[in-house]
């Protein structure tokens, strides 16, 4: 579109009426003179709004009478500046006061292109007005459609009057990109006859701006793919010429973006011809920095550091930076309260200039350790795509390989998280193995090097030719290394000529070692060499027996016998030379089989439709960890003594396992192939075929279906009722035999998992009581290594006492049944044992209502009876004692506050918090967002009402916790379950019913009717029944033996419930 040249006002001044023409003078009048207003408060900013709309009608729907009246003013000589001028200001006004409008509707372009037609353009300032306020609608998106690019160009092309030429045209280049950047334009700019406009501005004196302006537009013309060598470069090489010899010293924020242009513009193609800058010029710079400049942006700062340290790396610095100008600079920010991406801009600035030898001299070694440390408070969930960027930093940085041991842990924990979704991108092996050659002569790596090489020679024949060549090159660098990784090459070559078979296993060293973080998921492997197919192979180039590495010959082939394929094996067949782990060889049955039960019709069609099903019914270890790949993975095993011990220590640098987190607050984790495959199997397999399968197989086979899978979704398939019929249908040595391989594969981790495998247990029980004495044992085993765990890490304090009191339970359960708790006992089939089981767990007894509930029934009969409130979570009993210590409210709230310090500070949490006072119960509905008290309702059976001495020592526990209880008191519901007069022990009961009423919402009619009451202690003891059998035979031994030893109604009478002894010991009758 080209602008028009004639002026043809005679046929348009006439067209529309006088009064609308004085209409739009005024409305233009009114717009430019509110927005020149200096104070532009809300009432003059909707005013502007409520005109601009007018004009917009105007600009959109009336057209004509706009175009005539721009034609009538123009006509008049007095008036043509003035109208030129209000012109641009409306537009610019649209730019600035229309962008966050969200009751105006775009602006069509055709409209706007149209309007520019018909402006002059005699003037200077119009241009940068109207381009401004362009630049602000497009980057709001408040254009619909595209700007006419050859009508802009001519607008900025075009001579008109003003002052000097570079304090408005750079501007209209800045805006102008803005416009490119955002794809507002019908076409490309015609980049020549800007460059030949541009030819002469070395001759003008730009400022900063100025340059930051020109720069700016050759840097989106650049990232567009706009500039060409032959036709752009000498520009280019002129501007920056002219650039670093006018601009100030003096730091701003258009020195960070004038580098940042220059960075992009001279890469390695437009560098070559460019005369480099002196390394003074910049240390000038850096030094002014240092000692002169004020409010210095951390995040100004690392981007001026990483545009010299590209600068520098493509040659267009020359000389080197000094390395004591940018530590200091760096010394006036504290690492700690840099943002993660500050960090990692100025360390990757550092180690660019160490790389490309550019630095007077390198990095120092307690720098370098500040720096590890600081990326994991920075971000304790780092992403394995930085942690790959931090190593890649860290290699080029050090230089002293005693940094490398100084800090072996955090660099192991960075190789752990990068190697954890390798598997997605096998693209991502060999440049990863590249960044860590560093580690090559650390022998505490091997392990890393040896799970990376394994993946390269899986995928080796997917691999172009020129990664074939990086690998060489990799390699070479690795040939001082062990002797297994020296023999890497070949092995990979026979995987490379052997597509069709599974990749030979990576030569492993006979002792390695293996110093590896608690953390890791990558632990040692023995010598595993599995057995071959039928056919002939090539020998590995391992001698087996003696654990050296003695070459064999090249062509040296072993037959290998034929092996039945469709019939199972049964008895203790040998399969191969196959060592088990230490950690199960006390545990394993042997690689026997039950008897094989009757096969179904469908048993078949499942061996030909899943791999796993046909390996485990061929009872073939070797082909099920082959389909598993379980050879690319370490053995998980279970954590020792020490590693547990180191896990706490480093506990606060991690996310905790919190148990409070409901499931449906965790975070969903998609499934790897290999789990996709397991899951299948358990799931989709036909249920008579895998229940056949399962009553005839060996426990391991099972037990290894849990290896390859990552901890979260190891987790969710227990507890999500995957592996259900394994509980159900394994045989019973066999069954006891898995559960302690639940415990290797660490499922006590998880609180659902645990539970879980409890109830599966004592289904089991349930339903053949026969087997109780051997089940019992195992789940004893079980519940044992899990509080072991969890008491060690000291992480989860809570879970910890429910495992305790489950475990409790668990020897209640033996003892009935007459077996000694350390004791395994074969089957009983005795039906004495049958009626006790039954009677002691299954039948209901009569309330006593003399007794009084302990902290034990508390938590219990809560976590029963509120079980349908899901997002309440019940905590221990609190004291209102001073002279218990580690049990108060705030105590009990810390430990919450822990567990959950992962979350974020929007997440909100409910605490039903059961107190003692005396003989008497209390509670406290605490609800929290983040560490901010949202309420606290107070729950009396005796007094709705708190006193105001305990009001305040309750929220001053509160407050002590660390919650944030500004503006906050405590409350009290007007109305509560009441123990009748002269009643001292019906608290417990009436305090369960008073935290369900008021999580609820709905209270009885009646509150304090004896009959309810005792109807209450039947629903719990029923409660009990259903959602705790575990417990109810504990609480109905209590009744029958503790409840008689509790004080007489005199001394309660004086006891229950007094608010002025809460600071005196409490009675010693009262059970914790």
């Amino acid at each position: 579109m080209k602008r028009k040249t004639d002026s043809s006002a005679e046929q348009n001044n006439s067209q529309a009426p006088s009064h609308r023409l004085k209409y739009i003078s005024g409305l233009v009048a009114s717009i430019v003179d509110l927005g020149k207003a200096d104070r532009k408060t809300q009432n003059v900013t909707g005013a502007i709004r409520k005109l601009l709309a007018e004009f917009l009608i105007l600009l959109n729907e009336q057209f004509d009478d706009l175009q005539a009246w721009i034609s009538y003013e123009l006509q008049f000589e007095s008036k043509r500046n003035d109208t030129e001028v209000n012109l641009g200001y409306i537009i610019k006004f649209m730019g600035i006061f229309l962008k966050d409008d969200n009751h105006c509707a775009p602006i069509p372009a055709d409209n706007l292109n149209k309007l520019l037609l018909l402006i002059p353009f005699d003037w200077s300032v119009s241009k940068t007005l109207c381009f401004h306020g362009l630049a602000n609608l497009t980057r709001n998106n408040r254009i619909e459609g595209k700007l006419a690019t050859e009508l802009l160009q001519d607008i900025l092309i075009n001579s008109s009057r003003g002052s000097s030429w570079t304090e408005y045209h750079t501007p209209l280049l800045f805006s102008l990109s803005f416009l490119m950047e955002y794809s507002a334009l019908d076409k490309d700019v015609d980049i020549a006859s800007i460059n030949s406009h541009l030819t002469g501005i070395v001759n003008y004196p730009l400022r900063d701006i100025d340059y930051r302006n020109v720069l700016y537009f050759y840097r989106i013309l650049k990232e567009r793919n706009l500039l060409t060598i032959e036709r752009d470069s000498p520009i280019i090489h002129l501007l920056i010429k002219s650039c670093r010899r006018r601009i100030s010293f003096e730091y701003s924020e258009n020195l960070t973006n004038i580098f940042s242009s220059i960075a992009i513009l001279l890469d390695e193609s437009f560098v070559v011809g460019f005369s480099p800058i002196r390394a003074e010029y910049i240390n000038e710079i850096l030094v002014n920095i240092q000692h002169y400049s004020q409010n210095l942006s951390s995040e100004h700062i690392s981007l001026l550091f990483n545009n010299f340290a590209h600068l520098a790396k493509v040659g267009a610095i020359s000389g080197r930076l000094s390395f004591d100008a940018l530590q200091g600079i760096m010394s006036r920010f504290h690492l700690e309260s840099l943002s993660a991406d500050s960090l990692y801009r100025f360390f990757e600035a550092l180690s660019i200039l160490q790389q490309s030898a550019s630095i007077d001299r390198s990095v120092s070694d307690a720098l370098i350790t500040q720096f590890i440390n600081t990326i994991f408070k920075k971000e304790p969930q780092i992403t394995p795509g930085k942690a790959t960027k931090c190593l890649r930093m860290i290699s080029l940085l050090i230089v002293n390989p005693q940094v490398i041991n100084q800090n072996e842990r955090l660099i192991a924990e960075l190789l752990r998280i990068s190697t954890r979704e390798i598997d997605h991108n096998p693209a991502n092996l060999i440049p990863l193995v590249t960044i860590i050659c560093f580690l090559r002569d650390h022998r505490n790596f091997d392990n890393y090097f040896r799970f990376l090489l394994n993946k390269i020679s899986v995928h080796y024949v997917l691999f172009t030719e020129n990664q074939k060549n990086e690998l060489n090159r990799v390699l070479d660098i690795l040939k001082d290394s062990p002797l297994w990784l020296q023999n890497l090459k070949l092995t990979l070559e026979k995987a490379a000529s052997h597509p069709d078979r599974p990749a030979l296993p990576v030569l492993r060293p006979a002792n390695p070692v293996a110093q590896l973080t608690p953390q890791a998921d990558i632990e040692p492997r023995r010598i595993q060499i599995t057995q071959p197919p039928t056919g002939t192979h090539k020998r590995p180039s391992t001698d087996i027996q003696s654990g050296s590495n003695k070459r064999l010959a090249s062509g040296e082939i072993i037959p290998v016998p034929a092996q039945p394929s469709s019939t199972p094996t049964s008895g203790s067949t040998s399969r191969g030379p196959r060592q088990v782990s230490s950690a199960n060889a006390s545990r394993t049955t042997g690689n026997t089989r039950p008897a094989t039960p009757a096969r179904p019709a469908s048993w078949q069609n499942a061996c030909n439709t899943s791999r796993i099903f046909a390996a485990i019914a061929n009872n073939d270890i070797n082909i099920l960890e082959t389909i598993l790949q379980v050879h690319d993975l370490a053995s998980t095993r279970r954590s020792s003594e020490k590693q547990v011990k180191q896990a706490a220590a480093t506990s606060k640098s991690q996310t905790p396992l919190a148990p409070l987190l409901k499931p449906q607050h965790r975070p969903e984790s998609t499934l790897t192939p290999i789990e996709v495959e397991v899951h299948n199997f358990l799931t989709n397999t036909d249920k008579d075929a895998l229940i056949a399968l399962i009553k005839s197989s060996n426990c391991h086979f099972f037990g290894l279906l849990l290896k390859p899978c990552t901890r979260h979704n190891r987790y969710r398939f227990i507890y999500e009722g995957v592996f259900d019929l394994v509980f159900t249908h394994l045989s019973l040595v066999e069954l006891k035999n898995f559960i302690p391989l639940l415990l290797d594969r660490e499922v006590y981790r998880s609180k659902e998992a645990i539970f879980h495998v409890q109830r599966r247990i004592n289904l089991r029980c349930k339903q053949n009581p026969q087997e109780s004495s051997t089940l019992l044992a195992a789940e004893l085993e079980f519940l044992s290594g899990s509080r072991d765990f969890h008491a060690k890490t000291e992480l989860h304090p809570h879970l910890t006492q429910e495992l305790n009191m489950r475990i409790r339970n668990v020897r209640e359960r033996q003892k009935r049944l007459n077996i000694p708790a350390n004791q395994v006992s074969s089957p009983t089939t005795s039906s004495s044992v049958k009626q006790t089981r039954s009677t002691s767990s299954g039948s209901f007894f009569t309330p006593n209502h003399s007794y009084l509930y302990d902290s034990e029934d508390m938590i219990a009969i809560l976590k029963a009876r509120l079980e349908e409130f899901n997002y309440a979570t019940v905590i221990g009993v609190s004291q209102m004692n001073s002279n218990v210590p580690g049990n108060r409210i705030k105590d009990q709230i810390q430990l919450v506050l822990r567990e959950n310090a992962a979350l974020n500070s929007s997440h909100r949490i409910t605490l039903v918090i059961p107190i003692q006072v005396s003989n008497h119960w209390i509670g406290l509905l605490v609800t929290i967002t983040g560490r901010k008290l949202d309420s606290a309702l107070y729950l009396n059976s005796m007094d709705n009402r708190p006193s105001e001495a305990r009001a305040k020592l309750i929220m001053d526990e509160l407050s002590a916790a660390g919650l944030d209880t500004t503006g906050k008191v405590l409350n009290f519901p007007a109305r509560t379950i009441q123990q009748p007069l002269g009643n001292h022990t019906d608290c417990g009961p009436c305090l369960v019913e008073n935290f369900r009423c008021a999580l609820s919402q709905n209270w009885p009619a009646i509150l304090d009717d004896p009959n309810k009451i005792l109807e209450f202690r039947r629903t719990h003891i029923q409660c009990l029944l259903e959602k705790r059998p575990d417990y109810h035979p504990v609480f109905r031994e209590k009744h029958r033996t503790i409840g008689a030893n509790f004080p007489n109604i005199q001394q309660q009478l004086r006891s229950h419930g007094v608010e002025e002894d809460e600071s005196d010991v409490s009675l010693p009758s009262m059970r914790h």
